[in-house]
């Protein structure tokens, strides 16, 4: 369970800092995205690796500056969630579960958690794999407070044959995050395509079909916004949140990025069906009814589902050609898509 939970927030990282990568480099000029007055270089104090890293600042509101910034912290540090706190699944579950090897016990490896602020909106989609992907995220980004359950959960159902006393997640949206952003997740257990687009979704176990419903329903969400009293101003040390925070009714409207993960084996029987058209299908069907300018795909991983030499092939060679989609990719602002940029994410 501990390396599992870890894995899962080696990969959140992994994403959020793609994001970041393409916010810093491709949207604006350096100087123009993250002025140099406005950079800060500090030292987590509750950390127990002790980094010192530079980034925005990491107390922005919302705004043309730094889009997004992490923190590590102690084990012990109250005030951040446990990577699987959100994370419905009965322990139980995670048999022959195992404490790290010494090497990755040692001080400074694998203990500590995450805290992440940014303004942008992201949305992960695909099997229950993506599900515990966005629940590690909303781990880092939500209050240890905030009520996850009443607020953010859309859509769960519960499956009659195993383990119905566990609810499995369809739709979640948080909002605001940490930093003034939006946290959401779309189950789809295959890939997203045309044929299986629907006015109407369906929240259930197997499901093969997504709802333009829910897709709206992402997009129309409205909650209350935190906005600085005075633009582009930055809260200094001794200012209060009462002193410079006001809020405004925000609606959601589209989302910056998409992290997509592909099913493995198991919802998707035969690997040969992961074709180029496909993945690039569901890009575009991706940007154009979220409106998101970056797609992050996650590469299929070996599992359990992966029983002969014959899958595996099929998985590496699916896994390349995410590489090369995502290599070759041209943004066409002649296309009624609004994808600029595809990262992989290993």
């Amino acid at each position: 369970m501990k390396m599992k939970s870890m894995r899962i927030i080696r990969r959140v990282l992994v994403a959020a800092a793609a994001v970041f990568i393409y916010f810093k480099t491709f949207l604006a000029s350096e100087s123009e995205l993250f002025p140099r007055a406005l950079q800060k270089e500090y030292t987590d104090t509750v950390s127990s690796i002790g980094t010192t890293i530079t980034t925005a600042n990491p107390t922005y509101l919302s705004g043309p500056y730094g889009r997004i910034a992490f923190r590590l912290h102690k084990l012990s540090d109250m005030t951040v969630n446990p990577p699987g706190k959100y994370d419905p699944v009965p322990k139980h579950q995670c048999r022959n579960s195992s404490d790290l090897t010494s090497t990755l016990s040692d001080r400074g490896v694998l203990d500590f958690k995450v805290s992440i602020s940014t303004d942008l909106n992201m949305i992960f989609i695909g099997d229950s794999i993506a599900s515990q992907l966005s629940q590690a995220f909303d781990a880092t980004v939500l209050e240890p407070h905030y009520d996850y359950n009443s607020n953010s959960v859309k859509r769960h159902f519960h499956n009659s044959q195993h383990f119905p006393e566990v609810a499995h997640i369809c739709v979640t949206e948080s909002a605001p995050i940490r930093g003034g952003g939006v946290s959401a997740y779309m189950r789809h257990n295959l890939m997203i395509s045309s044929s299986s687009m629907k006015r109407r979704g369906v929240c259930g176990h197997g499901s093969k079909l997504w709802g333009l419903d829910v897709v709206d329903s992402l997009l129309d969400y409205q909650y209350q916004h935190p906005v600085s009293k005075q633009q582009h101003r930055y809260k200094s040390d001794n200012q209060s949140d009462e002193e410079e925070l006001s809020h405004r009714i925000t609606r959601v409207g589209r989302f910056n990025a998409a992290i997509l993960k592909i099913p493995a084996l198991g919802w998707i029987k035969d690997i040969n069906s992961v074709t180029k058209e496909a993945i690039i299908e569901e890009i575009d069907l991706v940007g154009k009814y979220f409106g998101v300018e970056t797609v992050i795909i996650s590469t299929l991983t070996f599992s359990n589902n992966v029983k002969t030499l014959d899958d595996w092939e099929g998985i590496q060679k699916v896994n390349e050609m995410i590489r090369q989609i995502a290599k070759s990719w041209e943004f066409s602002p002649t296309k009624d898509i609004s994808v600029r940029l595809i990262l992989v994410q290993n």
